[in-house]
């Protein structure tokens, strides 16, 4: 997980200007997300829960 961020950060945070990463979890993985940065956004569905955390508090050096 830790390699995709230092990817976005690297190759396609200094082209897009990405300020947001969202994802859809599985209920049953939501606490590693969480423990990375990662909130629920509000809005659930039967087996996803959505999720975002922002890339300026993630890639803060």
């Amino acid at each position: 997980m830790f390699y995709t961020f230092q990817y976005i950060k690297n190759f396609i945070l200094p082209h897009i200007g990405a300020c947001l990463i969202t994802l859809q979890s599985e209920k049953d993985v939501v606490k590693f997300y969480e423990e990375i940065g990662f909130c629920k956004t509000g809005q659930t569905r039967d087996k996803n829960i959505s999720m975002a955390v922002l890339t300026n508090e993630f890639f803060i050096e």
